[in-house]
């Protein structure tokens, strides 16, 4: 630190310096900052001592006997006495620097601080990653050095710390690191050897609240949100198509499902949609309801569409309406609806399965089934023909609900566990070695063809404890596994 002394008019060329290493004591402390002092340093006095003090970086808070009078350097402190002063700078950058000074009357005292000339000033960054020897990163270069270790001689502020591992997500931490101190930069990478996890954190997923997912023949993910509209995933390009950017009728999505000719169909509480891959059409002038529960398509490419006050056949440019008052429909309100050749299965919120064969309907309750309740949650119909079919568990009017069976001839219980989440299942799929997959209230349970049940939440896995509304497996027959406030999760199902 070097300081010099010039006469009052500093105009004069013949400057004296002095030099000083002993006399200046240098402090390195962190201290609380006091309120700002607004009076001045010495009130009435005539002394002309003056302190002009500067830095490198500039701008750092100047405290005079542990006094902020709101100044900051470069700068000039004035009408000072004749006697010792504690000066103190503080900067965000580096830790407070303090020294005394003695300045004379008349005379300007310069003072020059570079925080970067006392190398202890650098700053220090330890690099932790779990699992350890991730590649780090720092600011988009690659350092070509692993986890754990220190990066040291680094100017102080903000760093981007990046970790990369093969079989893991990249991850990366923003951390601020002062002059003179170590910051630690921990990150905890995910392994997606096995689960693979796309949240609004991570990935271009717009939410994590999400109610539907499909997979077209091109295998693009087409991914339906409570609030933020429809999500598309190609590759690994994310495409958000709302209300404001894309026409779509409402950003909650109900249900997604793809017609025979790969044509994108979308039901919100707002409407029926078709997207082509270009435009997206209204269809809403086909409902009874504008409130959309459940869409499908028959072998014969009829689109039906379930609304809370009825169902829709759609064929061509005609459409026909079911309800309770103009046919043997048992419950306006459709929540599941299951094509099975000429046969349509309709899941109903309040009264049971109805079977329509075109002609007839056959109505299945609690009174002539095993079923124990009559609102519909979920329903499948696995290779062999057998419909599963999921009732809603009502406590208050003694239906305990669960899973059932039917193969048509045949009524069967079915259990994939006691507690009363499991008793909840919102998505039911079959893989290709014929095990079913049940989405429920807290995880995924899977049953294999002897009828043994496994679960996979939080604690077993990497698929959240929450509620799985739906189910949707790839080509590769990865299973893509949307959740309620969990963001989409693929699980690499053949991975062993």
């Amino acid at each position: 630190m070097i300081l010099s002394n010039r006469s009052e008019a500093r105009n004069t060329m013949n400057k004296k310096y002095v030099v000083v290493f002993a006399v200046i004591v240098v402090l390195l402390c962190i201290s609380c900052e006091k309120e700002v002092f607004t009076g001045p340093p010495e009130e009435g006095s005539a002394q002309n001592g003056m302190i002009y003090i500067d830095s490198k970086p500039s701008g750092s808070r100047i405290f005079l006997n542990n006094r902020n009078y709101g100044t900051v350097t470069p700068d000039t402190l004035k009408w000072l006495s004749d006697t010792d002063y504690l000066i103190t700078l503080k900067t965000l950058l580096f830790q407070d620097t303090s020294f005394y000074v003695h300045p004379t009357n008349g005379v300007v005292l310069d003072l020059y601080v570079d925080y970067l000339a006392n190398p202890s000033n650098y700053a220090s960054i330890r690099c932790f990653s779990e699992p350890e020897n991730a590649q780090i990163v720092l600011n988009d270069s690659i350092l070509h050095r692993l986890t754990p270790d220190t990066l040291t001689g680094l100017y102080p502020g903000t760093y981007k710390v990046k970790y990369t591992l093969p079989e893991h997500r990249a991850d990366s931490v923003y951390v601020f690191v002062r002059g003179g101190e170590y910051t630690d930069a921990v990150v905890a990478l995910e392994d997606t050897s096995r689960y693979v996890s796309y949240t609004k954190t991570n990935s271009g997923m717009s939410s994590n609240i999400l109610s539907s997912i499909v997979i077209d023949v091109n295998g693009v993910k087409w991914i339906g949100t409570r609030d933020k509209g429809l999500v598309k995933l190609e590759g690994d390009v994310w495409t958000l198509l709302n209300q404001s950017n894309a026409g779509l009728l409402f950003n909650c999505i109900n249900c997604l499902t793809l017609d025979n000719r790969n044509n994108l169909w979308i039901g919100t509480p707002l409407g029926l949609m078709k997207y082509d891959g270009r435009n997206f059409i209204n269809f809403s002038f086909l409902l009874p309801d504008f409130y959309v529960s459940a869409i499908a398509f028959d072998a014969s490419g009829n689109g039906w569409f379930g609304t809370q006050n009825g169902l829709v056949k759609y064929i061509g440019n005609t459409y026909t309406v079911y309800k309770t008052i103009n046919s043997g429909l048992s419950d306006n309100f459709v929540t599941v609806i299951l094509p099975e050749g000429n046969n349509i299965w309709i899941g109903t919120n309040a009264f049971g399965i109805n079977l329509f064969d075109g002609t007839n309907w056959t109505v299945y309750i609690k009174t002539n089934s095993l079923m124990q309740g009559d609102g519909v949650l979920s329903g499948f119909i696995d290779h062999n023909g057998t419909k599963w079919f999921d009732i809603l568990p009502m406590p208050a009017l003694d239906e305990n609900g669960g899973l059932v069976t039917f193969n048509g001839i045949t009524w069967q219980n079915r259990s994939i566990g006691s507690a009363m989440e499991l008793r909840k299942i919102y998505t039911i799929v079959e893989d290709e070695i014929y095990n079913m997959w049940f989405g429920t209230k807290s995880g995924i349970a899977k049953m294999d063809t002897q009828g043994n049940v496994t679960l996979y939440n939080a604690t077993n896995s990497g698929i959240p404890s929450l509620q799985v509304n739906k189910i949707a497996m790839d080509s590769n027959n990865n299973l893509w596994i949307a959740t309620n406030g969990g963001g989409l999760i693929k699980y690499k199902k053949n991975i062993q």
